[in-house]
């Protein structure tokens, strides 16, 4: 299942790199490089939502079983990065709030599963 909703705002994540750290002896510590890629986050804000475009991302959401199920990220704009679609994004949280009477304001946090 493809996520293809449009916020309007997206803020970029500080890349993760996944870095494996073993104690050794004499107070030393290795690390080594676990992937090549650092993992990639975005924090997306969808503002005056009605309550079926509400409906809509909270369905996807709960298709995704919250952040049990990765999907394919279709819609993403070209001032983030220019490739076509990212595969394998999960969910991180998912907040809600009625903002203007009956307007919805919804806040995504994905995060690129390697």
């Amino acid at each position: 299942m493809g996520f293809s909703y449009i916020p309007h705002h997206i803020e970029p994540g500080t890349p993760v790199w996944n870095v494996l750290m073993t104690d050794m002896e004499g107070m030393r510590k290795k690390t080594r490089l676990i992937s090549s890629l650092p993992k990639k986050s975005w924090t997306l804000t969808f503002r005056l939502l009605t309550k079926v475009e509400r409906d809509a991302l909270l369905d996807h959401y709960n298709a995704q079983k919250g952040s049990l199920t990765p999907f394919h990220w279709t819609s993403i704009p070209t001032y983030i990065d220019t490739s076509v679609s990212y595969y394998n994004v999960r969910y991180v949280l998912y907040k809600e709030q009625l903002s203007a009477g009956t307007l919805w304001e919804v806040t995504v946090e994905l995060e690129e599963s390697l």
